[in-house]
């Protein structure tokens, strides 16, 4: 998520091109999320995103929503790193992991919501 993201349109007058003034200035803020079934959205403002991010996204969200979770990851290196691995496992079977192909972004549908940076909500 970027401070310079162009969210939407405006209406101008014909043949006079709106301006928005800005200071050049750039932030961002990662986020980890997780879309249900239902499409409920979970998700986490995270620093740097590493496997203990990670991890202790996952610590939450088994924390958060009761029962087996079944997590379907893409191919992100802290997705599939020995120490997510090595939670995952830790968990008994409470939390498994299954990964997407390879360059498929049309299956997740996890990728619509940095598409859309309004109406964001936490299960």
């Amino acid at each position: 998520m970027r401070t310079n993201h162009h969210a939407g349109t405006t209406w101008g007058k014909v043949g006079d091109t709106p301006t928005v003034r800005g200071t050049g200035r750039r932030h961002s803020a990662n986020m980890i999320s997780v879309v249900n079934t239902q499409g409920r959205l979970h998700f986490s403002f995270v620093g740097t995103i590493d496997s203990a991010a990670f991890i202790d996204y996952l610590k939450t969200l088994l924390h958060d929503v009761p029962g087996k979770i079944f997590l379907i990851l893409d191919g992100h290196p802290v997705h599939r790193s020995a120490e997510t691995k090595a939670f995952v496992k830790s968990t008994k079977g409470r939390l498994s992991i299954f990964f997407l192909p390879p360059y498929s972004p049309e299956l997740n549908p996890d990728e619509w919501v940095w598409k859309k940076s309004s109406g964001l909500w936490r299960n």
